[in-house]
């Protein structure tokens, strides 16, 4: 209803791209948000809409994310994670006042997750994921090359 542009991202991308689903050993699925279109407004709308819908969201400002619960008990667990623009390198990096603390090198503060904007640029293909079809980043795994820029080219399965 908000418009808001969305996509599958951290485990649970790693997830569709493996296995057309979650990972077994995630409990929560990852969305990730433009922040530019998810504005306090609507923030407060989306809040009021999950409510309305059965659900408890709980906004950490600090990490720029929206955790979205069921009222009922039901286990799961939906993260809307927020990304904003950096229009001087053209990239998305992470929301949140402890992200804007940082400096706006995106190489030399690697938790800042900066990506180029075009991996997200519309429209996005939907994939299968479970029993639904997502929208997933452009080239797939590329993103996950921002996000875990140390060990995206390893198996993504935890070990034991």
């Amino acid at each position: 209803m908000l418009q808001l542009r969305y996509w599958l991202c951290y485990g649970s991308l790693w997830g569709q791209l493996h296995e057309r689903r979650n990972p077994a050993w995630e409990s929560d699925v990852e969305l990730c948000v433009l922040r530019e279109q998810a504005t306090d407004d609507r923030q407060d709308s989306l809040v009021t809409q999950l409510e309305a819908a059965g659900f408890t969201a709980e906004l950490d400002a600090r990490r720029g994310l929206l955790d979205v619960y069921r009222s009922d008990g039901t286990p799961g667990l939906v993260q809307l994670i927020f990304f904003a623009p950096d229009s001087v390198n053209k990239m998305y990096r992470r929301d949140g006042w402890l992200h804007r603390s940082l400096g706006a090198d995106c190489t030399a503060e690697p938790e800042l997750h900066c990506f180029p904007a075009r991996l997200v640029a519309a429209p996005l293909k939907r994939r299968a994921f479970g029993h639904y079809e997502m929208p997933v980043p452009w080239v797939g795994f590329e993103l996950q090359k921002y996000l875990y820029p140390d060990s995206w080219y390893r198996d993504y399965a935890p070990s034991c």
